[in-house]
């Protein structure tokens, strides 16, 4: 019990906070950084946790000694991962206007700019394929592929992945361009080797999305030699 004029551990006084401290101190714990934090440090960690089981279960379940036999426990597991990946979607939604990059928006327009981020948009997919098995009543290793996106829920823990992600999010402008003269020399090659090859192997040359193949197997590289001028 804490001394008298000390505050409880954030820990302890979560539920005892008003709504707003409340939703503030729900931001701290699943978006901010753990390092300080010792509730924080625990979400984090058990959720790192579950994403690698899901990530393992979902390749495990596709072996037929195992998926066929343990189908029910892993249906399970789902579940239970299930519920708690929608009530982690949900309560960093409902936290999101405790983010410094939509405060002072209405609540509704920050939840919604919140749920457009690449982020919220991976939690939304890691609680989906559960839901339309749900809804479908599909088979459940349909959906395995989609489970699987659920790996990507990692970067959000990892200072490299989320450094690298950053980059590629300033430098967005300058790798479009890149990807633009890419195209623009896919396509100036291609026609290039339409006019010159298309009568000699219209096969394969024989209009500009076909000489296309041609183009891009050689501009990257890859040089698989199925298609060459002659």
């Amino acid at each position: 019990m804490p001394a008298a004029g000390q505050k409880p551990p954030p820990s302890l006084s979560l539920w005892r906070l008003p709504r707003h401290a409340m939703r503030k101190r729900m931001f701290a714990i699943l978006e901010r950084d753990a390092v300080r934090d010792p509730t924080a440090q625990v979400v984090h960690t058990l959720l790192i946790a579950l994403i690698l089981a899901n990530t393992f279960a979902a390749i495990v379940e596709t072996v037929p000694s195992i998926g066929t036999p343990y189908r029910s426990s892993l249906h399970v597991f789902e579940l239970a991962s299930f519920v708690i990946f929608a009530i982690e979607y949900g309560l960093r939604l409902w936290a999101a206007p405790e983010n410094p990059r939509f405060r002072g928006m209405p609540t509704g327009r920050a939840r919604l700019n919140y749920a457009a981020t690449p982020a919220a948009i991976i939690d939304l997919l890691a609680v989906m394929p559960f839901g339309l098995v749900l809804l479908l009543n599909a088979d459940l290793r349909i959906f395995a592929l989609f489970r699987l996106v659920r790996f990507m829920k990692l970067a959000r823990y990892s200072p490299g992945i989320a450094s690298l992600l950053e980059a590629i999010r300033i430098e967005r402008h300058a790798l479009l361009a890149c990807l633009g003269i890419i195209a623009a020399v896919v396509l100036l090659a291609a026609s290039v080797m339409y006019v010159v090859e298309h009568e000699a192997q219209p096969d394969k040359f024989g209009s500009i999305p076909l000489a296309a193949w041609w183009a891009v197997v050689t501009v990257t590289t890859v040089g698989y030699g199925d298609v060459v001028p002659v």
